[in-house]
This record gives structure tokens, C-alpha cells and sequence, in this order.
């Protein structure tokens, strides 16, 4: 018993419940903001570090030659210095506000101008197949574990 209880500890396994509420799943285009709240349940006694949240932007289009490209951006990151000891079954929460940096693709700055313009930024961006995911990720950095736990929460962004 002792044994396994180490090689999960090692893979950060089985140490804590991660739970990551944002207020919405949606980020306001005009007012990029997530608001959310981490709750961390722990499985295990065990020392937490820090805790890190970040929102990428993973963007994915076709080339000229039907390729597929992927490019990754990141939006907003916090880092959260929490230096605790937690026991066995005890939880706690932290609340967080992060405001993004939002990135703009030349179709998309195209449909942001509305019109005859914006039309044809539309146009292109599906032509192009652009597609955007948006992910919130946020991980716990503890002190017994060589692979951190973490939750990765999908987001999306509004029209």
C-alpha cells in the first residue's frame, strides 16, 4: 500500500481534487475578464507551493495546401504563492479575477469593421477554416509530486 501511495504521489495522482468554477464559461469580446474560483480538496497530506492559472488561446487554421496549422497564444496567467500544509480531507478556496489580452487574426480585425468589409472577413475566415478554442488551465504545484496536478476548463468567447 505504501509503495503505490508513493508512485501515484510521484505522478500527482490521488493527491488533490481540483475544481475550477469560472463565473461563466464565456469571455466578453468587448470585456475580457474571467472570474472564477479554485477549490482544492486534498486526498493526501501534502505541502502546496503555488498554484498557477493561465487561458490560452489555441488557434487552428488550413494553409494553401490544405495543411493544418496550429498556433498557441497566451492570454492571461496568475500565479498565486501559497506556501500550506494541508491534511487529509482538508479543502480551501481561492477566488481569482484575471483580465485577458485577446488576439486578433487579420479576418477577424476584418469582421470586427462590419459591412461590405466585414462580410468579406467573414468570408475568408471560413474559407480558411479559422477555429479558435479557448482553455482555462490551472495547475497545483506541490511538493511530493514530479507531475503537478491539474484541471483544464474549455471556454468559449461571445459573438
Amino acid at each position: 500500500m505504501g509503495f503505490f501511495q508513493k508512485v501515484k504521489g510521484f505522478f500527482g495522482y490521488g493527491i488533490l481534487d481540483i475544481d475550477v468554477q469560472p463565473k461563466s464559461t464565456t469571455i466578453d469580446r468587448h470585456h475580457p475578464l474571467v472570474v472564477g474560483k479554485v477549490i482544492i480538496a486534498a486526498k493526501t497530506e501534502d505541502f502546496i507551493e503555488k498554484i498557477t492559472i493561465k487561458v490560452e488561446e489555441v488557434w487552428q487554421k488550413k494553409d494553401i495546401n490544405d495543411n493544418p496549422v496550429h498556433e498557441s497564444f497566451r492570454l492571461g496567467d496568475l500565479e498565486f504563492d501559497v506556501q500550506k500544509n494541508v491534511t487529509e480531507g482538508e479543502t480551501f478556496s481561492l477566488d481569482f479575477q484575471m483580465p485577458l489580452r485577446l488576439v486578433k487574426s487579420f479576418d477577424d480585425q476584418l469582421r470586427d469593421k462590419g459591412g461590405i468589409i466585414g462580410a468579406a472577413g467573414k468570408m475568408s475566415s471560413l474559407l480558411k477554416s479559422e477555429k479558435s478554442n479557448f482553455w482555462l488551465d490551472t495547475t497545483v504545484h506541490v511538493k511530493s509530486a514530479s507531475f503537478e496536478p491539474n484541471k483544464v476548463v474549455e471556454l468559449y468567447l461571445s459573438n
